[in-house]
């Protein structure tokens, strides 16, 4: 039997359906309004009532379970329980946090989130800095206490470099010299990482998404956290590789307006007061900064039927990528050889 429309395999939902269907379930203040703010792994929309703002955070089609974000919703208020700012899941007026919705592709579900406030993380700021490894750090040390586990995936070897490979290998089979490369670079960062343990505290619960613009702080250098869709469990060093990675990609570390070894300085001198790396953890961060590259270039490749594939199939997009990880990875010994 055929449907009553084409068949989707993406879609962005209208803003005022949003507001009269979805937003007015909330006990907010009028007026209300609701706006399409972002569109990537979420679609993220700004929802103002009177003079509070919120956000409503959408994810794509079969990017996240029901049982994914409500996982993220208990960490979410674990933390908060436990004296840690997060952007928190606002329950609409029957109790619940979270809206399935009949999208066009299928069912996609709907989590309105209170604003964090503030500002993003400014990595000229140490104190700033400091504070955002010492949240991190803590964040790492309370998880670690939980008596709760979650069904969520691992941050391991199969999801941040094997998957990513083998999905960009697939649709570049016309470069030969590329997919070789990342096989190689693939072998060669497993060695290193395959190693590690496991067990906490070395290996637990991870925001999984560290950047500048997930921690905000206030005026008085109060930070909150958010975004905790990408979260999992996987090593502490893949966790502060992550935020490693971010920060060197920054416009002010990449215009060389910020040193951003002095920023990652601050950054572990905080997380260590809370939870301390060992030698070889911290030995291994730059490699694993070079394992969120490739996880990131592997992204776009999993988002082709919502992106189009114009951008990885042009080979700039690529060779630009592969770029920055040889150069990169100039800095770290064991790749000296390749």
């Amino acid at each position: 039997m055929h449907k009553p429309y084409f068949p989707a395999q993406s879609s962005i939902l209208c803003s005022q359906a949003l507001l009269e269907r979805v937003v007015s379930r909330y006990p907010l203040e009028s007026p209300l309004e609701c706006h399409l703010f972002n569109t990537h792994l979420n679609h993220v929309y700004l929802v103002r009532s009177g003079t509070s703002t919120y956000y409503l955070r959408i994810p794509l089609y079969d990017w996240r379970t029901r049982q994914d974000i409500e996982e993220e919703i208990h960490l979410l208020n674990y933390l908060q329980d436990n004296g840690v700012s997060t952007a928190r899941p606002v329950k609409d007026k029957d109790g619940h946090c979270i809206q399935p919705l009949h999208a066009p592709e299928g069912i996609r579900f709907a989590v309105l989130f209170t604003n964090a406030g503030g500002k993003p993380c400014d990595i000229s700021d140490k104190k700033q800095n400091y504070r955002f490894g010492e949240i991190i750090g803590r964040i790492h040390r309370l998880t670690d206490k939980m008596n709760k586990k979650y069904n969520k995936f691992h941050l391991d070897l199969d999801y941040l470099l094997e998957k990513p490979v083998e999905r960009m290998c697939r649709f570049l089979p016309h470069k030969k010299y590329l997919t070789y490369y990342l096989k190689e670079i693939k072998e060669n960062l497993e060695r290193e990482v395959e190693r590690l343990p496991k067990t906490t505290p070395g290996y637990g619960i991870c925001h999984g998404d560290l950047h500048m613009r997930n921690i905000h702080f206030d005026r008085h250098l109060n930070p909150t956290i958010f975004d905790f869709d990408c979260f999992g469990y996987g090593w502490r060093g893949y966790e502060i590789g992550s935020y490693l990675y971010n920060l060197i990609h920054t416009p002010k570390a990449a215009a060389n307006r910020v040193n951003w070894r002095k920023a990652f300085d601050e950054f572990l001198t905080g997380y260590d007061g809370e939870n301390v790396l060992t030698h070889e953890e911290f030995n291994t961060i730059k490699i694993f900064a070079v394992i969120r590259h490739i996880w990131a270039i592997g992204l776009n490749f999993l988002l082709h039927k919502h992106n189009g594939i114009k951008v990885i199939m042009e080979g700039k997009f690529v060779d630009e990528n592969i770029g920055k990880i040889k150069n990169y990875t100039k800095e770290i010994d064991f790749f000296r050889r390749l």
